[in-house]
């Protein structure tokens, strides 16, 4: 059924198919066509811009020479691929992984709820800011971990424990001293010397898979 009404600026066409159409259908004129209703084509669809105002289905590719616009979201159950830039000025969601072969570059913060894990450096041109705070002597999670004490000197979690104490501003460190021990016994003192107004010292533990404590002291001169 078919029912065909023209006007002087446009041909509106209000289109009832039992069937899909079984051939390509073009409109490279600068002809408006109106299509109240559903139009499947089972073969190409050609045209300058295509506006709708509800969902755009297609078992095959899309393909566009310009701008595809959407005021709602792009949703895609395989890859979204671009030989070109991809540009957010929101947020990019994925519950799977970004690859690039590329760099990822942002002018913003990268925040991630789980582990980075990186094959080469990682530098910066600032400071790196470590939270976790561990008491010396505790047992480590796993090793090669970087934290902090409750005064905020880093402690190396494995094989070279370290340790510092601070005199009081109103004092003058002229000495100090350290140990050094694991579970079964003592290991080496590298480095017993004085930093700022304080005493710091470093130990290594070698190649035993065990946690080691440094203890340190300080010899503060308080002048009256």
């Amino acid at each position: 059924m078919r029912k065909t009404y023209l006007f002087a600026s446009a041909i509106v066409i209000t289109v009832t198919i039992a069937t899909p159409f079984q051939s390509p259908f073009s409109n490279t004129g600068k002809e408006l066509v109106t299509i109240q209703g559903n139009l499947d084509v089972t073969g190409n669809f050609t045209s300058d811009n295509i506006k709708s105002s509800g969902c755009i289905h297609s078992s095959g590719n899309i393909y566009s020479s310009g701008n595809i616009n959407s005021s709602g979201n792009i949703h895609s159950s395989g890859n979204i691929s671009s030989f070109g830039n991809i540009s957010s000025f929101g947020n990019i969601h994925s519950s799977g992984s970004i690859s690039s072969s590329e760099n990822i570059e942002s002018y913003g913060s990268i925040i991630s709820a789980d582990n980075i894990i990186s094959s080469g450096y990682i530098s910066t041109e600032k400071y790196v800011h470590v939270k976790k705070e561990y008491t010396i002597g505790e047992n480590c999670p796993t090793n090669g971990l970087i934290g902090v004490d409750n005064t905020g000197h880093a402690e190396r979690a494995f094989r070279f424990p370290a340790a510092f104490v601070s005199c009081e501003p109103h004092e003058r460190v002229v000495g100090g001293g350290g140990a050094c021990q694991q579970p079964d016994g003592y290991i080496w003192l590298i480095a017993s010397k004085p930093v700022d107004n304080g005493w710091l010292i470093q130990c290594d533990g070698g190649m035993k898979q065990q946690w080691g404590t440094a203890s340190v002291w300080a010899i503060c001169f308080h002048s009256a």
